[in-house]
């Protein structure tokens, strides 16, 4: 009873450590996923990578550097908008008024002038008094601030009264400043720039004849040529007239500033913004060069929309990165229900994608520090990431990593990222492809081949399709798509020699070598328990069977049955298949039926300790050992000490749980798939053997053991379903017949004759 207790006890810590694994395993997988999105974020996010940084570079000043758009700018073209400007304001027009008192007061101090000089002359007394002269040369300066002479007042009284002189005069300021216009010099120099701009006069909006327009500079060459047409030059009418007219005129046309600037800046609003789209990586100043006002105005507003745009890149990012790692995970929750979302799955599907992301990611930083950024992308092994994932996991699962990683890797392919996802996706699919079955380690380098051949053609195929014809493909790009094929094969063994031996994954290589005639311990279990042994090769062939009939992993299913039954080896007579004497078969009945069951039970506990610590399987097989019994009754003992209650007076009634296999169920198919063909070849063996077997007979005894297994719910925690059972038991069934088939009687010899 001591010895009940205690298993019974043992059971229950068995259960109690059971569920705490599970716990720990389910924060743990939350723990990876988060360490797997921040890895990715590292990896593919430029905002935190040292990409975005100010530029404090000097306008003026050589740049010590060769400056990229880290991102696309979309910024105002200042160069187009004023040279559009400019000619903008060839339309503007300039505004003046015209100053009609400039003209009246020039007549009227030239006529003052001409009437004291000829008052002069009209007395004779005059020119010899030195005191009249000196009072009208005083007076003429006064009124008209011509700098007069006493000598040039008596030679110009010499010539009048003269008509004509002051008829000329007169139409000389009618000339410059009626039937033209006389502008300052500064005016004049600011609108002769601009000859395409009307000059309209306020307030009538009258447009001026610019051919009309005297400078104020110009005037005395056009007053000499004035004079040359009326005065011999030299003469004293030429000089009072030059005198005169010299500081008489006066600008009388005034510019209007107000008005002018206002109609230009109209004209500066109304004219279209354009703008300037530099797209990533774009060379805005080669290094050395001056920093002009054109590259300060894309430097400024990169810095104004750096932290903006970091921001939003890095929430992008997270968001395609989470979105990725959802979307697989309810892929396979959905369509691949087989493979167990455990933390060693998430660690051995992410490993190999975040390894290769790291390596085109240092390909891309140093291709794009020492040349334009064009072949890094080239260096991200896809092709890797598809092989690994269709050995170590599942095909299916590493065409989707396949995708995710080129997805990825397009968040930080710096030069012509489509061009990079393409050259992902495809080889990646071709690696999937070439891998559907593998067999031997070889395969990879043939892989890797198809992969280089693949590249080549895509990189051709998409050169012609986006190049200018005739432009020809470039041969480093050619060079680097045949080594990406083969550094996929080379990048994949130490990759999977890690993998298995430090994460203990477990491939289709690894499973071949493990299923080999020489392993260990099938030699000792053979030798030891030869029945078992029997037993676990013919179960093999069952449950291998069944495995590839409905798309599971037969490797691993073959792997699991040849070593299930290891605990058997330690105690092989108490097991039926290994009893061959009468004494043998009746080894259970001096013992009770608790007793037995422990026994028996105990098979399960010491596989698992000589599979891990003698022959050193891994973690995957080691499952197989307690999960291919499950938690299924022992119906034998059970029902031996049913009834052993019944016919004695003991009050304790048996407790059922006390029968049963610790555990736990079934996890996966394949570990599944074993259980049932465990229980159909036991079952086959004790009632098929030795006697007269038709089908329906093998069909009743798969199906009646499926539905005991069914019933018993063994596979609530795997994704079996019932097509998959379907297709199980008529796998069971076709190899049954095969092995219990129809064989005629052979007719006895006759004793009598020879």
């Amino acid at each position: 009873m001591k010895n009940l207790i205690k298993a019974y006890r043992n059971w229950r810590s068995t259960l109690s450590l059971r569920d705490s694994a599970k716990r720990h395993d389910s924060r743990l997988r939350w723990f990876l996923v988060a360490l797997i999105i921040a890895l990715l974020m590292l990896i593919c996010s430029q905002t935190l990578t040292g990409h975005f940084r100010r530029i404090a570079y000097e306008s003026g000043q050589p740049a010590p550097e060769r400056i990229l758009a880290p991102f696309p700018l979309r910024i105002e073209d200042s160069e187009r908008l004023e040279r559009d400007q400019l000619l903008a304001l060839e339309s503007a027009p300039v505004f003046c008024s015209s100053n009609d008192a400039v003209a009246a007061a020039a007549e009227r101090r030239s006529r003052d002038v001409v009437d004291l000089i000829e008052q002069l002359a009209l007395h004779e007394d005059s020119l010899s008094s030195a005191t009249l002269i000196q009072q009208a040369t005083q007076k003429i300066k006064q009124i008209a601030a011509i700098p007069i002479t006493e000598d040039q007042a008596r030679r110009f009284a010499a010539i009048l009264p003269n008509e004509r002189f002051r008829r000329l005069t007169h139409e000389a300021i009618e000339l410059v400043l009626k039937e033209n216009s006389l502008l300052s010099q500064p005016f004049y120099n600011r609108i002769s720039r601009q000859p395409r701009r009307p000059i309209l006069l306020l307030p009538s909006g009258k447009k001026l004849d610019r051919s009309k327009l005297i400078d104020e500079g110009d005037l005395p060459q056009f007053l000499d040529q004035y004079r040359r047409e009326r005065f011999k030059q030299g003469t004293v009418e030429w000089e009072f007239n030059e005198l005169l007219l010299t500081h008489l005129l006066k600008p009388n046309l005034i510019y209007n500033i107000e008005r002018t600037e206002l109609a230009e800046e109209t004209v500066r609003q109304n004219v279209p913004h354009y703008m300037l789209d530099i797209e990533i990586r774009t060379v805005i100043a080669p290094e050395g060069q001056i920093i002009n006002p054109r590259i300060q105005s894309i430097i400024d507003a990169y810095n104004a929309k750096m932290t903006v745009y970091r921001v939003e890149v890095f929430i992008c990012h997270l968001l395609v990165i989470i979105a990725i790692v959802f979307f697989i995970a309810l892929y396979l929750r959905k369509f691949l229900p087989h493979l167990p979302m455990n933390s060693h799955n998430i660690m051995v599907a992410a490993l190999p994608t975040i390894l290769m992301l790291l390596i085109a990611r240092v390909a891309i930083e140093i291709d794009s520090y020492v040349g334009a950024g064009e072949y890094g992308a080239l260096f991200y092994l896809s092709g890797a990431v598809g092989i690994l994932g269709a050995v170590m996991l599942d095909s299916r699962l590493a065409l989707i990593q396949v995708i995710a990683g080129a997805i990825l890797l397009g968040l930080f392919a710096q030069a012509d990222p489509l061009f990079s996802v393409l050259f992902a996706i495809f080889s990646g699919f071709t690696a999937v492809a070439s891998l559907y079955t593998v067999r031997k380690r070889s395969d990879i380098l043939r892989t890797g081949l198809w992969i280089s051949g693949v590249n080549v053609l895509l990189y051709l195929v998409y050169h012609f399709v986006n190049q200018e014809p005739g432009a020809p493909p470039d041969d480093w790009k050619i060079i680097w798509s045949l080594i990406n094929g083969l550094l996929c094969s080379i990048a994949t063994y130490p990759t999977l020699v890690a993998c298995e031996s430090v994460l203990g994954v477990l491939t289709d290589f690894k499973l071949l070598e493990l299923t080999g005639a020489t392993h260990p311990a099938l030699k000792d279990l053979e030798e030891k328990a030869p029945g078992s042994y029997q037993h676990s090769l013919s179960v093999t062939k069952l449950a291998e069977s069944a495995a590839e009939a409905i798309g599971a992993n037969h490797l691993l299913v073959r792997a699991g049955g040849y070593f299930h039954d290891l605990g058997k080896m330690l105690k092989p007579k108490y097991y039926s298949e290994n009893q061959v004497t009468e004494e043998e078969r009746k080894i259970h009945h001096d013992l009770s039926p608790h007793m037995s069951c422990l026994i028996i039970k105990n098979h399960v506990k010491e596989g698992i300790e000589m599979a891990r610590n003698v022959y050193k399987l891994p973690e995957a097989i080691i499952d197989f050992i307690p999960q291919h019994h499950g938690t299924s009754l022992i119906q034998y003992f059970y029902t031996q000490a049913q009834r052993a209650y019944e016919n004695s007076d003991q009050a304790q009634p048996v407790i059922e749980e006390e029968f049963r296999y610790p555990g736990p169920k079934p996890q996966s198919i394949e570990t599944a798939v074993l259980m049932l063909a465990d229980s159909v070849e036991a079952t086959a063996t004790s009632k098929l053997t030795g006697k007269l077997i038709r089908d329906d007979d093998i069909r009743r005894l798969v199906r009646d053991a499926i539905e005991t297994k069914f019933r018993d719910g063994q596979f609530s925690e795997t994704p079996l379903t019932l097509q998959d059972l379907s297709k199980i038991g008529d796998s069971f069934a076709k190899s049954l017949r095969a092995r219990y088939h129809f064989r005629v009687d052979y007719p006895a010899k006759d004793k009598g004759k020879n």
